[in-house]
């Protein structure tokens, strides 16, 4: 049933450009692999394994790549968490 989920969510989202509303922040390399981390971790977290892991994972591992905006050398990496500041 969550394949079946997430293959509804990855065809409704190519409806909307997530692109377009993420092209007002600046996403470096580093930042896009963090995220992909964090969502990796959020996976775990939930127990989310096997074919809807793959395809989410998929999904996210695109978009990762299709978002990144700015390169390293052009943006100051803001801390990440509060007890980074």
């Amino acid at each position: 049933m969550l394949a079946v989920q997430l293959e509804v969510l990855i065809m409704s989202t190519r409806k909307i450009s997530y692109y377009r509303i993420h092209t007002k922040f600046d996403i470096t390399p580093t930042r896009a692999t963090a995220w992909l981390s964090c969502m990796s971790a959020a996976m775990d977290e939930i127990g989310l394994q096997g074919h809807p892991r793959q395809l989410l994972l998929q999904l996210l591992t695109n978009a990762e790549h299709r978002f990144v905006n700015s390169t390293e050398s052009l943006t100051k990496e803001q801390p990440t968490s509060a007890a980074e500041a």
